[in-house]
């Protein structure tokens, strides 16, 4: 550590020496008085500002350093183990659900298949004779001006009987 070196007088509180002595009683009676003299200050910018120290070096022990691994490898290893069971359930949820699937995808083909079967014209048919059902006629379309429903014939009548009542009604 450095420290400035200055050279200071030493003052006394008596009174200056008077014009009237000589130069050279001056210089012999103050000579004892301002001999230069080695004073050590400290330097500016530690009695400014704040005191800074040097803290040694911390070192850190083989046996925190093995403690600190071991604990990270378990840290790690249950961490390894908490994934493989999530992973696990939800492998499982998985399974399950896929069993679901393919459960309601057998019962969709039957239920299919079934629809299939009763919307058959042979089973229809079937149906309809057991339930006295007979097969209707023709189909006549109703021309304009034809009498209403109510008061036609609810037999269908054959075509040349229709015809000849057409012509029958455009003579009159």
């Amino acid at each position: 550590m450095t420290a400035v070196r200055s050279r200071s007088t030493r003052r006394t509180t008596s009174a200056p020496p008077s014009k009237t002595t000589t130069r050279q009683h001056r210089s012999a009676s103050a000579a004892p008085r301002t001999q230069s003299r080695v004073v050590v200050r400290p330097l500016p910018q530690k009695a400014a500002g704040p005191q800074l120290r040097i803290f040694p070096r911390r070192v850190v022990s083989l046996r925190l350093v093995m403690v600190m691994g071991v604990l990270l490898f378990f840290g790690l290893l249950f961490g390894a183990v908490a994934i493989q069971g999530q992973r696990i359930s939800g492998q499982r949820q998985i399974d399950l659900l896929s069993a679901q699937i393919s459960t309601q995808q057998d019962l969709n083909h039957s239920l299919r298949a079934q629809v299939a079967e009763r919307e058959a014209p042979e089973r229809i048919t079937a149906e309809a004779e057991k339930l006295n059902m007979i097969e209707p006629g023709p189909v006549v379309p109703l021309a304009p001006g034809a009498p209403s429903s109510a008061t036609a014939d609810l037999a269908p009548s054959p075509a040349s009987t229709v015809a000849g009542n057409v012509a029958g009604n455009a003579s009159r």
